[in-house]
Formats: structure tokens, C-alpha cells, sequence
């Protein structure tokens, strides 16, 4: 690790962080004082409904610059830790999908599920195919010990993946560590941080995997294509349908699944009614939490990932004739076709 010599560029390096910092620390500051107005705070308590929404909407578009002005407070912070060499050289960042790959993303609904839609589908993969090789245990036919071993070590290890995978759908749907631990914490033996929950510090890293993804479904260098998500979080729609018809096809009378054709489809793809609401009120908190949290990766790919998710969110939200909706709407459309026709070129990072 190199020395923190006070050098110029140093000092410069600092100097913008600080005032990042500031700038962040200041929207902050206004966006959590819209948001003490719209809870009815005193002195606003008196605000008409017309208002209200107004204070409302001026509440989340201050969150929003607080939350480019915190990315840029982190990016400066980032920069000043890598030249005093407390920070490795970040890998090498994927260059542009192919425009193939994104309209196969689109056409699947991938930018309009939620994640915690997405890790609920890959949740219902893996337990089909646990469900399927547990099947294959039953039949009584002659085998080897040693093979019925290996099938059975086999099925421990899918059981692993999937507990995983519950394990990353109940962060996503804001499951605390807490409720988590009351279940599984107790299992943890490995910890590397003893400040840390055990269930936190077991899934850290596979947690960490699954952002990433999120945030760069695949990664993309020397012609290569690397998938970075589980298929059923790339191909949602035709993964719920393929579920559909695996539970019916094994469906019995005693069985709790919400009936219907699209037992699966119908609470992920296709949700509607309350599910609909809680899709739309998970996208919008996503889409402006990520950077926030320092989940959203860096990056022209995690970019344009971001405006992907950003604009069908918007135009769900919209309320018909409003005009600042509208525009809204129009400037992030803007900004996503503008990202869609220069492609985005890889950066060094």
C-alpha cells in the first residue's frame, strides 16, 4: 500500500470530496425537511390535499438530487482511496451488450420486475429442481450405495442453493437480518466478523453477487457473455410460465398454491390489483435506493440498467393528465433513448 503523501493531487482528490460530501449533506438536509412537511410536521399540518401532493412530489424529487449528489460524494471518496492505494483497481468493466441481449431482457420483463420479484421466480426454479430430484429418491430399483450417496449429497447441496436464494428474496422484500436469524442464525460458523450477525455475515457475499447482477445482468468483455443472474432472474416471463405448468401439472387437492392456471405467473409477471401496487411501490423505492445504499454498481452498463428499470416504473406511476408527470416521464425517456442510440461504450473505471 503506498503512503498517504500529502501531494497535490492528494489534496485536490480531498477537496472535492468534501465538497461532494457538503453538497450531499445539503439535499439531504432539504429532502428530509420536504418529507417532515408531508407527514404534516408542525407549521404544515395546515396544508390543503392540493398541497400536500405537491410537497409530496417536491419531497421525492429532493431525494432523488440527494441521491445523485450522495453517488457523487461516494464516486469522489472512491477516487481519493484509490490513489492513497487503500483501494485495489476495480476489474475490468463490461463493454456494451449486444443489442440483442437487450431486447431479450426487454421482451422478457425484465426491466419491469421488481428484484424481489426476480429472486421469488429463481426461489421457485430451484424448488422445482429439488422437488424433481427428491422424486427421483423414491422408486425402490436396485442401485449402488455409492450412487444413492452422490444423488442424496447432490439434493443437500441444491437444498443449500435454495436456502440461499430464500435467504436473498427476503432481503429483497426487506426482511430484517433479525427475523432471518430467528430461523437460521443459529447455523453460522464461519464468521469472519463477530461484530456481525451470523446470517448476515454467512450471506454476505452471495447477497453481494446477486446486486451485482441486478445492477449487470450480464457482463460482457472479449466477445464473451457471462450471465451474472440465475436464468429464471434473466428470462422471467417465460420462467413463471414454465412454473405455471410444473405446478399443475403436480397439482393435488390438498395443495395450498392460490388455485387458478398461473399460480406462479400471476403473483410475479402478470400481478395485479394489490400485487400491482406493491410491484409499482417496490420498483420506484428500488430504482432511487440503489445508489443511494451503494448497491448500484458503477459503470455505462448499470447505467443504462438503471434508466431500463427507471422509466416503465415512471410510466406506471403516471397520473393521467398531469403534467409534471408527464414530463417526468419524458425526460427519462429522453435520457434512456439517448443511452439506447450511443450505445454504451465500456469506461475505465
Amino acid at each position: 500500500m503506498s503512503p498517504l503523501a500529502p501531494s497535490t493531487r492528494a489534496r485536490d482528490l480531498s477537496h472535492k470530496t468534501e465538497k461532494a460530501w457538503t453538497a450531499a449533506r445539503r439535499a439531504a438536509d432539504r429532502a428530509m425537511s420536504r418529507s417532515d412537511c408531508w407527514r404534516g410536521a408542525a407549521g404544515s399540518s395546515e396544508l390543503t390535499a392540493e398541497e400536500r401532493t405537491e410537497v409530496g412530489r417536491g419531497a421525492l424529487a429532493a431525494m432523488d438530487e440527494a441521491i445523485i449528489r450522495l453517488q457523487a460524494a461516494r464516486d469522489a471518496l472512491s477516487a481519493e482511496l484509490l490513489d492513497a492505494g487503500v483501494l485495489a483497481p476495480p476489474l475490468v468493466e463490461s463493454e456494451d451488450l449486444p443489442a440483442t441481449t437487450w431486447q431479450a431482457l426487454a421482451d422478457e420483463g425484465h426491466f419491469e420486475a421488481t428484484e424481489g420479484e426476480l429472486a421469488r421466480l429463481v426461489v421457485s426454479d430451484l424448488a422445482a429442481d429439488l422437488a424433481d430430484a427428491a422424486h427421483q429418491l423414491v422408486p425402490t430399483q436396485p442401485r449402488r450405495g455409492d450412487v444413492l450417496v452422490e444423488s442424496a449429497d447432490s439434493i443437500v447441496h441444491q437444498a443449500q442453493a435454495l436456502l440461499t436464494a430464500v435467504v436473498i428474496a427476503a432481503r429483497a422484500r426487506a426482511t430484517s437480518w433479525d427475523e432471518i436469524d430467528n430461523v437460521i442464525g443459529e447455523r453460522g460458523e464461519d464468521l469472519d466478523a463477530p461484530a456481525r450477525r451470523p446470517a448476515e455475515a454467512r450471506y454476505a457475499q452471495a447477497i453481494a453477487e446477486w446486486h451485482r447482477g441486478i445492477d449487470r445482468p450480464y457482463h460482457s468483455y472479449g466477445g464473451r457473455m457471462h450471465a451474472q443472474l440465475p436464468d429464471a432472474a434473466l428470462r422471467p416471463r417465460w420462467s413463471a410460465r414454465h412454473l405455471d405448468r410444473w405446478v399443475l401439472a403436480r397439482r393435488q387437492p390438498r395443495d395450498n398454491d392460490g388455485g387458478g392456471n398461473a399460480p406462479v405467473s400471476a403473483h410475479t409477471v402478470d400481478a395485479a390489483g394489490a400485487d400491482h401496487t406493491s410491484w409499482l411501490i417496490s420498483t420506484m423505492l428500488g430504482v432511487s435506493s440503489r445508489t443511494m445504499y451503494g448497491l448500484r454498481e458503477p459503470g455505462s452498463v448499470a447505467t443504462r440498467v438503471h434508466a431500463e428499470r427507471k422509466v416503465p416504473a415512471l410510466a406506471a406511476a403516471a397520473k393521467p393528465g398531469d403534467p409534471k408527470d408527464a414530463e417526468t416521464l419524458a425526460a427519462a425517456r429522453t435520457a434512456l433513448e439517448a443511452l439506447r442510440q450511443a450505445g454504451t461504450p465500456a469506461v475505465s473505471e
